[in-house]
């Protein structure tokens, strides 16, 4: 019974990477192996895949074509600067800019310039004034230089970037004790809720 329901998860993820129309709300074979099988209601997403998927809604809302103010793309909205950068140490060359706007790779690329993130912060621990995540966020959204020179304190950060990490943080939170909505959106497909007896 288990192995029957994994086996059908994994087919709905692979239909769902193959249909252009739900492009929006793909999920990995390896997200999805990791739901809990005994609830069958909530999935479970690692703390990791929650804060990626918290910043996509915060940034774009989900919209993978989302342009922002100062030309940021895609569903982590990275801008022009930081794509060529990563993605020159992620393959060896620059991916032009214009594939921000694929969902997958933009994922990537937002994900790896969150662990390059993580690895400044690393190099700076001793200097910290408040948590990592909070640190990690602030970073990602006003750049690891104004979170430096700011002396890695809340405190001397923008107001914008102050509620940026709160609103991240709480949306990861939420998404910790009832997953993205993308996977609950799956779950009901596999799992649909038992008719009303009324």
């Amino acid at each position: 019974m288990v192995l029957g329901t994994v086996t059908l998860l994994a087919q709905l993820s692979l239909a769902s990477r193959h249909s252009a129309r739900s492009s929006d709300t793909d999920i990995a074979d390896h997200q999805i192996l990791a739901w809990s099988l005994e609830t069958k209601t909530s999935p479970v997403w690692p703390p990791e895949d929650c804060l990626v998927e918290a910043v996509i809604q915060v940034e774009s809302g989900g919209n993978p074509r989302k342009v922002g103010r100062a030309g940021e793309r895609g569903l982590m909205q990275i801008k022009a600067d930081t794509w060529r950068e990563v993605t020159k140490r992620l393959y060896g060359r620059a991916i032009p800019f214009d594939q921000a706007f694929d969902p997958a790779l933009n994922r990537i690329v937002g994900r790896t310039y969150l662990e390059e993130l993580r690895g400044f912060l690393g190099r700076n621990s001793a200097k910290w004034k408040t948590d990592e995540r909070s640190l990690l966020l602030a970073c990602y959204n006003a750049g690891p230089t104004r979170v430096r020179t700011g002396d890695f304190n809340p405190a001397r950060w923008p107001a914008f970037t102050r509620d940026y990490v709160q609103r991240v943080s709480a949306l990861r939170e939420h998404y910790l004790a009832e997953g993205p909505p993308g996977a609950r959106m799956v779950m009901a497909r596999v799992h649909p809720p038992a008719p009303s007896r009324s």
